[in-house]
């Protein structure tokens, strides 16, 4: 949802600035390209902090090991 909002939400605060400025369309391509730019980056990162081996993630427990602790305290299966 929040990509969604990221996306139109400047195009549409783009339509709002041509109708009061009685422009065509400049600030509404300017704000849908902002958004779709910003919309593209969070994508990117979200994917980015679910790959089990970026280095961001390298010092997240995963939700396997986590059960795997519970099962034994120690880790093995």
């Amino acid at each position: 949802m929040t990509v969604s909002i990221e996306m139109v939400a400047p195009g549409l605060v783009g339509v709002w600035i041509d109708h009061k400025l009685n422009t065509v369309v400049l600030f509404t391509m300017i704000g849908f390209t902002i958004g779709i730019t910003a919309a593209i980056w969070h994508l990117v990162k979200m994917t980015r902090d679910d790959e089990p081996d970026s280095p961001d993630s390298s010092s997240k427990t995963t939700r396997r090991d986590a059960e795997v602790d519970e099962i034994d305290g120690e880790g093995k299966l």
